[in-house]
């Protein structure tokens, strides 16, 4: 399905998509590696795998995979807006990767991604929830995206010209299949969804969530949506414009529906988040230990 620029949102900056873009990471992380807080090559040689992460508690996630303190550097990159990573050393024959506490919205995560292929990241997966549209979709199963409706950060990153509009924004379908292998092989509940990038997680309007439910959110071409989150989108356009490979998997954490006419809000509480979440990471940890023996072929 391809749109008319006219409208939506934006669609003039598809304009200007080919065009070449400025102020790269590459710049600012240069600048970092030159402060007296990164002196000891404590930027260099980081690994090329990488999970951004929406956990205000990433070390008790760590310590539930199996990592001591020994185990990891912290490292605080950012100057305006705080930038937490985590450099963690190999274990049980995983690869090192590293764990980025998500900041959430297209400005956090096209931030943190682009700062991360820049410091050598070459497989990137976003780890983080999702308001569920869908009640077919049991509590606590997993959504590996196959793609997300584009909000306006993602037609501005979009590397298209008018005459090749489209709607959604695709992850790496080879890291994506490598994903699914390993979810399989977990034996979690899992499901393949389509999301919707939406950039505001409170004050949401009610037409265009009941839209989304009711799947009438344009026309009949419309495919089905499963959930909505906040960074989807943006992220893929990032990965897809630095020429990295990108995966994103979420967990509904709130469920939308109608009931009689009317449009319901509830949080989900049958299942542990927890959980949930330690079996997404060892899932992303699978596929890096599988890349990093060539039991995958991604280019």
């Amino acid at each position: 399905m391809t749109l008319d620029p006219k409208r939506i949102p934006l669609g003039e900056y598809y304009t200007w998509g080919k065009s070449p873009r400025l102020n790269s990471p590459e710049g600012y992380i240069a600048y970092l590696k030159k402060q007296p807080r990164f002196r000891g090559c404590l930027l260099e040689g980081l690994p090329q795998y990488a999970v951004i992460i929406y956990d205000a508690h990433v070390t008790e996630l760590l310590t539930r995979l199996g990592y001591d303190v020994t185990e990891y550097t912290t490292l605080q990159t950012g100057t305006s807006t705080p930038n937490v990573l985590y450099h963690v050393s190999p274990k049980n024959q995983y690869p090192a990767f590293l764990i980025n506490r998500g900041l959430p919205g297209a400005g956090g995560v096209t931030t943190q991604a682009a700062e991360l292929v820049a410091l050598g990241a070459r497989y990137i997966i976003h780890v983080g929830t999702c308001g569920l549209v869908s009640e077919d979709i049991e509590a606590g199963a997993i959504l590996l995206s196959e793609g997300s409706i584009r909000d306006c950060a993602a037609v501005m990153l979009a590397n298209e010209s008018t005459d090749e509009l489209a709607l959604i924004s695709k992850p790496s379908k080879e890291l994506a299949s490598a994903l699914k292998d390993a979810l399989t092989a977990s034996g979690w509940s899992f499901r393949l969804g389509l999301g919707y990038s939406i950039p505001i997680f409170y004050l949401q309007p009610s037409g265009l969530i009941e839209a989304l439910v009711n799947n009438t959110i344009w026309s009949s071409e419309t495919p089905q949506i499963s959930y909505f989150e906040m960074e989807q989108a943006a992220f893929f356009e990032t990965c897809s414009l630095m020429g990295v490979h990108a995966a994103s998997l979420v967990v509904g954490s709130d469920r939308y529906a109608i009931h009689d006419g009317e449009l319901i809000h509830s949080f989900e509480a049958d299942f542990d988040q927890d959980e949930a979440e330690l079996a997404q990471v060892r899932s992303c940890l699978s596929v890096f230990k599988h890349i990093d023996l060539e039991a995958y072929t991604l280019t």
